[in-house]
């Protein structure tokens, strides 16, 4: 009872200050911040990526079917984290989580003092189970997996260049034009047609 309350004591005091919050990171996404504990308190225990490229297979006709490539596709990654009620606050934790999924926010992941990517991150989806519970049904341990996507916000597009046009001056469309035209009439000029 007694180091609970300390434990409380502590975290309540050092929870004014930001330092404490990224003394003991090992990486964040948006307000969360992983850390490094004991019992693996938001903490991924493993990282998985998934990386791919869109392609796509035309198939012909008495032959080999042909690979194209078209682009990479968004890069996915699951963090697999624990919350421990005596550590951190599961509530808070779980009701943040649900509405940065719901709002859609994306933010860049940092992992080991480094930015994963060069695009941010949004959370598609996620899992919450209840690995132990109390005797009132409130979450002691509550195991968590993140399905983070890549977010692409800007669409990169190619500039069109305008043609600049002066006077005396054609552009190649008009000269194919031209000479197809001129092309004609002088064969128009050298008699019948039919």
């Amino acid at each position: 009872m007694i180091r609970k309350v300390a434990t409380d004591i502590a975290r309540d005091y050092l929870n004014n200050f930001q330092l404490y919050n990224y003394i003991s990171s090992i990486g964040s996404f948006g307000k969360i911040v992983f850390r490094v504990a004991e019992n693996n308190v938001l903490t991924p225990s493993e990282v998985g990526m998934t990386i791919a490229a869109r392609v796509k297979q035309h198939q012909r006709l008495k032959g080999e079917d042909v690979t194209e490539h078209l682009t990479r596709e968004l890069r996915k990654i699951t963090l697999p984290i624990k919350l421990i009620r005596d550590l951190c606050n599961i509530n808070e934790t779980l009701n943040e989580l649900i509405r940065v999924c719901e709002v859609g926010e994306h933010y860049p992941l940092i992992l080991g003092k480094k930015k994963i990517g060069s695009h941010n991150f949004r959370i598609e989806n996620f899992q919450a189970k209840y690995a132990k519970t109390d005797g009132l049904g409130n979450p002691l341990v509550m195991e968590i997996t993140l399905n983070l996507q890549e977010y692409i916000e800007d669409i990169e597009r190619t500039a069109t260049e305008e043609l600049v046009t002066s006077e005396g001056t054609t552009e190649l469309k008009d000269k194919v034009i031209k000479n197809v035209n001129t092309k004609i009439m002088t064969t128009l000029k050298g008699g019948r047609l039919w």
